[in-house]
Formats: C-alpha cells, structure tokens, sequence
C-alpha cells in the first residue's frame, strides 16, 4: 500500500514538473504549475445547474443565431424590384418636400431598364424550356 502512494507522489511531482515546463516555454510567469493543477479545486460553485438550465442555454443561442440569420437580406424578386423601384418614382413626383438629384432618379430608372432586361431573358428561357418540355 505504502508503494503505491509513493508511486502517486512521484506521478503527481512529474506531472508537476512537465506542466511547469510547459509553462515555462509559454512564458507564462504568473501561474505555478501547482496552480494550474489545482485550480479545479479552488473554483467557487456558486450555483448548481440542472439539464433543463442548461438546455435552456442551449436553446437560447440556437435562437440567436437564428435571430443573426434573420437579420440577413432577404431574397428579393424582379417583380417586387420593380415595384419597389416604381412605387419610390412614384412617392418622389407626388412629395413636393423631398428633392432628389436627377443623377439619383437617373440612376433609379437605369436600375429598372436592367431589371426589365434581366426579368426578359429569364421568361424567354422559361419560355424556352416549356416549348421543349411540351414538345
């Protein structure tokens, strides 16, 4: 019995001594290996938690993330580009409070023709495909 403790003594002074080296070549000063070793031990529980505490935890990031994810852009189509953009020309001829440079309506009106462009090729592709599907 007596070889046995002193066999954990001598495992638990090498442990020491290889985690006080490891240190050492961290350079890390402000903590002894003794320290690192025990420093388990010297942490205050100051509350148990329970499975559903930490369940909740989980469940809460996992809501925050979606909540992140939510935040993101949502997908956009050409219609409702259109529309936007076209309800926006709209609120600016009828508001006689707002002024807008011309280079910015300009470029409202460029930002439509190439949707326009865009939503044409898509519906003659489409069209495209239905003909070879149909045929």
């Amino acid at each position: 019995m007596e070889e046995m403790e002193d066999m954990s003594i001598e495992i638990e002074e090498n442990n020491e001594t290889v985690v006080q080296s490891l240190l050492n070549q961290m350079d890390v000063t402000d903590l002894t290996a003794n320290d690192y070793i025990d420093i388990d031990s010297r942490l205050e529980a100051t509350q148990v938690i329970d499975d559903n505490e930490i369940i909740d935890t989980a469940q809460d990031i996992v809501e925050n993330e979606e909540e992140v994810e939510e935040d993101k852009c949502p997908s956009v189509s050409h219609k409702i580009a259109l529309e936007s953009i076209q309800n926006l020309l709209n609120y600016l001829q009828q508001s006689n409070n707002v002024s807008v440079s011309s280079s910015v309506l300009s470029g409202m009106k460029d930002l439509q023709r190439q949707i326009k462009r865009k939503q044409a090729i898509l519906y003659k592709l489409f069209c495209k495909i239905i003909i070879i599907l149909v045929y």
